[in-house]
């Protein structure tokens, strides 16, 4: 379910970040009874999504650190659904701009918010084809609002009817509990306990997974990368600003587009698009480390296994150790004296 969720949302992106390339041609129409947008106006129109999505970084960062990513997309969907009735109706130019702007500062909201979502609760074993689903339905909205700009429909009514997808995950998002990392994170340890039960099978005990989840989130370190190379303590700022670095280069070759165009045609112009993107797959090649089949713990600090060896399993720590060793038994954790060659003292650990 939290998938499916979490794909409609990305449907919403790519209907909003392609709405222009759909209905550009009808707004650009000198014949049009409708509002006009002549050539400065219309690449305004086209890149506007872009620069309200770089201010909504800036403001999706803070929100999900706060209220998290459940509170995060329940106080943006409502918003991007009224940007879409603001850019259906709108009856000037300028109102028609600053509902394009508006959805896309939505769009950033939402966007970092269901990756993180959905990167948090999954399980190693799969997360890399959840997040696949989401690659693939944010170009599906791209897909979905091109076969509905080929219906004989007006611009104001395309409009209208990718706003369903802001309704749609509203009610499934109400069912879903806060991803449990982030819960840990508040020190909501019994509703973290029962996040993960909601997320896995019933069979499953949640207890060693929360041990890690807490031991990691304790590290107060960032390093970068993606989404998943962060830890859970500034996952939420790393990816905002990855996504506000992606939107300022989608504002960029939008708003420079006509003018990359004029200085070396369409085949220039693509020709450049397409070397960028090969030698961003060069470096992602080289630079990146692999990440499947791991946890989002042992991604973002390798060395926390060998840190701490002992693992949760019921209400103590097992763990198997030489003869010098006596174990004492506590409450809710084992903690071993170890008498070392050469000492006299036992070091506790």
């Amino acid at each position: 379910m939290a998938t499916l969720v979490m794909a409609l949302i990305q449907i919403q992106a790519g209907t909003a970040f392609c709405f222009s390339g759909v209905t550009l041609p009808q707004m650009t129409d000198a014949a049009t009874e409708d509002l006009f947008l002549d050539p400065h106006q219309a690449a305004l129109f086209g890149s506007l999504v872009n620069l309200g999505a770089v201010a909504g970084t800036c403001l999706s960062w803070p929100l999900l650190v706060r209220l998290g990513q459940r509170k995060t997309l329940l106080v943006g969907l409502p918003f991007s659904l009224l940007a879409w009735f603001t850019l259906a109706f709108s009856p000037t130019t300028w109102l028609l701009q600053m509902a394009r702007f508006i959805l896309g500062l939505t769009m950033s909201m939402l966007t970092p918010a269901a990756n993180l979502y959905l990167l948090e609760i999954s399980h190693r074993k799969i997360r890399g084809r959840l997040l696949g689903t989401m690659t693939l339905s944010r170009n599906l909205g791209g897909l979905v609002v091109t076969l509905i700009g080929s219906l004989p429909l007006s611009w104001r009514q395309v409009g209208l009817l990718c706003s369903i997808f802001s309704v749609l995950p509203i009610l499934g998002v109400f069912f879903l509990p806060n991803s449990p990392r982030w819960l840990i994170t508040q020190n909501r340890m019994d509703e973290a306990h029962s996040a993960l039960v909601f997320f896995r099978k019933t069979t499953y005990d949640p207890l060693p997974e929360l041990h890690d989840i807490t031991e990691q989130a304790e590290i107060k370190t960032c390093s970068g990368g993606s989404g998943e190379l962060l830890p859970t303590n500034c996952r939420a700022a790393g990816l905002s600003l990855l996504t506000c670095l992606l939107m300022l280069g989608g504002f960029t070759s939008s708003h420079t587009y006509y003018m990359t165009v004029a200085a070396l045609g369409h085949e220039g112009a693509f020709w450049l698009f397409s070397i960028s993107s090969i030698l961003l797959v060069i470096v992602a090649i080289l630079g990146l480390q692999e990440t499947r089949g791991r946890t989002l713990e042992d991604i973002s600090t390798p060395r926390l296994k060998a840190k701490h060896s002992m693992r949760l399993s019921g209400t103590q720590f097992k763990a198997k150790q030489s003869d010098h060793m006596h174990k004492i038994s506590m409450n809710s954790c084992s903690v071993w004296s170890v008498t070392l060659p050469g000492t006299k003292k036992p070091r506790v650990i």
